[in-house]
């Protein structure tokens, strides 16, 4: 009966540590995906403000582009 409840104690205490070092990489772990998640949506919020910038310029160089063919002098076009 002693050695019994000497072997349960025991395997309580190595559950204990082994579910403690469990508990720590899981926190590793959820922090490592987090900050992963994070660049990832930097990545994607940096791209799409390039993508934006980038429309943005083409849409002036469209609107330049309707206003110089619409200019029918020559001498203005020139300008």
């Amino acid at each position: 009966q002693a050695n019994s409840s000497n072997a349960i104690s025991e395997l309580d205490k190595e559950f204990d540590g082994l579910y403690s070092v469990l508990d720590e990489m899981k926190g590793s772990m959820a922090g490592t995906i987090q900050q992963e998640a994070a660049r990832k949506i930097q990545a994607l919020q940096d791209q799409i403000s390039q993508c934006t910038n980038g429309l943005e310029s083409s849409e002036e160089l469209v609107e330049l582009a309707v206003q110089s063919l619409d200019i029918k002098d020559p001498a203005e076009f020139l300008k």
